[in-house]
């Protein structure tokens, strides 16, 4: 798995046009042949086992910080992690999933092609209805039944009532078996759904008469919407037990889980409803600082869970030089100061002096452009400096202002500046629309204190300090 993500660039950065900073410039090169650059990480996720185990690394904007989240197999709770960078303990937070705001959709999806499976169709009807009775408030299950076609029978929002009723609509009724195209269908519905992790649950004898579908298709399609899938094979007799190979390699080809069913009663191992409303759950994230060095970094969470189970999760990430020049001198200065001459110190200090009062200046225009602050509700109060008479919203890394969330439309909406200092808010079409202290708008003049929302983030609009 290869998660590409870019670090933000330095904050502030210096351009010499007047005659003092280019000498400046021009001493530093000569003195530490310092090359300002274009920045970029990159994290690439080792594949790990067959039991489920994943991990998939990403930039914290605009902090030094990496995000690295990961998925465990089994139900074992976690007991202790350690985080490794170049083979050294650093320092982490560790949050386990799910977060407040997080929220698990599970899509139980029924073979009905055959009309002979009464028996196997009712065991996994009566296995859904255990698993509803026994979701948690994060988890979101929509159910649904497959032969030539998928059929969605109650979606996401259904209440436990809804899904009652669909299960009893659900009967083998004998018709072409196209597994793969109904995985396929179902990946999609996942894919649609505003929701931190998907699963796919199957439940079927394994058996496909798919001719345009494969099981590749079905493997690139859930790692692109990041689906892991379990599936439950029902075997009719000891003879059909091969055709189960099909679900099992889906679904460790996707980091699921696969359990068979009794051949006689259709009875499933004991903590199958368990694993089902676990496997998709178990994990985390871990966030700390980058190295100070720079290159290939390896990092290594080694988790222990409470059954003893140990296991090391790895990837590789490549960070090129993301300093500004004033860091890059302070860097400097802390590896070589032993070296240095009296004088040569003293000349670094006045220029040092000089970058910071440069520095500050900036701070300062940079305080008078702001028109207004955006700041994020989220527990962390990211502000966002509103500068330009036209800035633009969104989750796309070139807006104005950059929002990480899948809810918000790569452009989702522009703040406007008029003549008079009165500000526009305008919606460029997004998915998921703009709530104006609660109430939808198209286009609207909004105030300090008002409450925007843009899908799942939530803004109020400050005054410039």
């Amino acid at each position: 798995m290869n998660t590409q993500l870019n670090v933000s660039h330095a904050q502030w950065s210096f351009r010499f046009k007047k005659r003092p900073g280019y000498l400046a410039a021009s001493v530093l090169r000569v003195l530490f042949g310092m090359v300002l650059g274009v920045t970029v990480c990159q994290a690439i996720g080792q594949p790990l086992s067959q039991q489920g185990e994943s991990i998939r690394c990403e930039a914290l904007r605009p902090h030094p910080e990496i995000s690295c989240t990961f998925t465990l197999g089994g139900l074992a709770a976690i007991q202790d992690i350690s985080v490794k960078l170049q083979g050294q303990p650093t320092k982490h937070r560790f949050d386990p999933y799910p977060a407040s705001s997080d929220r698990t959709a599970l899509l139980m999806l029924v073979d009905i092609s055959d009309a002979k499976r009464q028996k196997a169709v009712s065991a996994a009807v009566d296995l859904i209805g255990r698993v509803l009775s026994e979701k948690k408030p994060h988890q979101q299950i929509a159910v649904a039944q497959f032969d030539s076609n998928l059929q969605l029978k109650s979606d996401f929002n259904a209440d436990v009532s809804k899904h009652q009723a669909a299960l009893r609509e659900i009967a083998p009724r004998g018709q072409a078996t196209e597994l793969y195209k109904s995985a396929l269908d179902a990946i999609a519905l996942l894919k649609k759904a505003q929701i931190s992790r998907r699963a796919l649950v199957i439940f079927s004898d394994g058996k496909a008469e798919d001719k345009g579908y494969s099981h590749d298709d079905v493997v690139r399609e859930a790692a692109n919407a990041q689906v892991r899938i379990f599936t439950v094979g029902y075997p009719e007799s000891a003879s059909e037990t091969p055709a189960l190979q099909t679900l099992e390699r889906m679904a460790k080809a996707t980091n699921g889980v696969h359990r068979v069913a009794a051949t006689a009663d259709k009875s499933v191992p004991r903590d199958t409803v368990a694993e089902i409303l676990g496997f998709a759950d178990h994990g985390g994230t871990v966030t700390f600082l980058r190295s100070e060095h720079f290159g290939q970094q390896s990092v290594t969470l080694e988790v222990k869970e409470t059954d003893g189970t140990m296991l090391s999760l790895e990837t590789t990430l490549t960070v090129l030089d993301a300093r500004s020049l004033h860091q890059k001198i302070l860097d400097h200065l802390r590896s070589y100061s032993v070296s240095y001459s009296a004088g040569g110190v003293v000349l670094i200090s006045i220029l040092i002096a000089f970058f910071w009062w440069r520095k500050r200046r900036r701070a300062r225009v940079q305080k008078l452009l702001d028109f207004a602050l955006l700041e994020e509700l989220s527990g962390q109060g990211v502000i966002h400096h509103v500068q330009k008479q036209a800035s633009r919203i969104g989750r796309a890394a070139d807006n104005d202002v950059c929002l990480r969330n899948n809810s918000v439309s790569a452009y989702h909406a522009e703040l406007n500046v008029r003549r008079d200092g009165s500000l526009v808010l305008i919606d460029l079409g997004s998915s998921n629309g703009i709530y104006l202290n609660g109430k939808k708008i198209g286009s609207e003049t909004v105030g300090f204190g008002d409450l925007i929302e843009l899908g799942e983030v939530r803004l109020r609009l400050q005054r410039p300090k």
